[in-house]
């Protein structure tokens, strides 16, 4: 349920924004490069 939450936030954020994401330690740290 967790992984299919961060799978869907990942393209949702990538949709917006058109960067991916990264998940680290179950946090989202966005790369802003």
């Amino acid at each position: 349920m967790r992984f299919h939450s961060f799978t869907y936030l990942n393209q949702l954020f990538k949709n917006i924004t058109g960067k991916t994401p990264t998940v680290y330690r179950n946090q989202y740290n966005f790369d802003t490069v």
